[in-house]
């Protein structure tokens, strides 16, 4: 089950028990399963804004001020159409809402560039109103989900992919540390390697039997409480491999909130002209160096 599924599906169970009936969906797109069987049977929780981004910040915005909850769903790259909406109409008033994006990534591989999402964590994280959030897992994405209805009075971007990662609940600090099985206790230098999203649960699963551990984001609001911080003080090597553009995507964000000057770093992204094509996930990713056996390649060179 995709990550919109399992959210959709649980606020379907949520309408059924007449829970959430503050929230409404705002739609530019189809296709959903569970989505369309909250739209036939919950019908006032549903509007078609029709492929009209900016219309459908705008409308979503109204709702939010008279104390309703908007939640924006869209293919993740769509929402760059209604950039000047989400900034004036959500973020500048703090309007309380949820933005859905699917297909985070490369995660529409063989549609191109135009539903490639490699620049929307900068979008909303140019915002410092809104929360990023990245989950790995479909718990984790129903938890965030939970968590924003009920408890963010603030508006949440949730990038949602459309394989499958890693099935592990949401971590209370925001990121998980998973650790390589080789023994690593008689290596002088620890190896890291910090991402987010599918491209981090391939890494954990390539590297599982070496002595790399990996450090998947989830939370990026949480990136400055600390916890992060004392994680990684303990390694000497440290990649940054994501699925985004470097600029403004994860790289940004951590050499904004995190001091690296104990470790030699490397930030390896979606850069240059092979970022765009038209191919397999996994092949797009090796054109721009970002696959796992291309980031293992980066540690000879450090």
């Amino acid at each position: 089950m995709q990550m919109r599924e399992a959210i959709f599906e649980d606020l379907y169970h949520k309408y059924k028990t007449d829970e959430y009936l503050n929230t409404f969906i705002l739609s530019n797109d189809f296709g959903a399963q569970k989505l369309d069987i909250i739209r036939d049977q919950y019908p006032k929780q549903f509007i078609n804004c029709g492929i009209s981004e900016q219309n459908q910040i705008g409308v979503g915005a109204g709702m939010g001020k008279f104390g309703l909850i908007p939640i924006f769903y869209s293919i993740a790259s769509f929402y760059m159409r209604a950039a000047e909406q989400i900034k004036v109409d959500i973020a500048v008033p703090k309007v309380k809402s949820i933005f859905l994006g699917v297909g985070a990534g490369y995660g529409y591989s063989a549609d191109g560039p135009t539903h490639h999402s490699i620049e929307d964590i900068g979008l909303f994280n140019n915002f410092d109103e809104f929360d990023v959030i990245v989950p790995i897992s479909n718990q984790s994405a129903v938890h965030y989900f939970k968590d924003s209805v009920l408890n963010r009075n603030k508006p949440v971007y949730l990038r949602l992919d459309r394989d499958n990662c890693l099935d592990i609940p949401a971590s209370d600090s925001g990121f998980h540390i998973l650790h390589g099985r080789k023994d690593n206790s008689k290596s002088k230098e620890k190896n890291l390697i910090i991402s987010c999203g599918f491209l981090a649960s391939k890494c954990a699963e390539y590297f599982a039997d070496t002595n790399f551990d990996i450090c998947i984001i989830e939370n990026f609001a949480q990136i400055k409480s600390g916890q992060l911080q004392q994680c990684i003080n303990e390694y000497a090597k440290i990649v940054i491999a994501e699925e985004h553009v470097t600029l403004t995507g994860l790289a940004s964000v951590l050499k904004r909130d995190i001091n690296f000057d104990h470790a030699r770093l490397r930030s390896l992204g979606l850069n240059g002209k092979p970022r765009f094509g038209y191919n397999d996930r996994i092949e797009l990713l090796k054109a721009s160096g970002v696959d796992p056996y291309s980031i293992s390649q980066v540690w000879e060179n450090m």
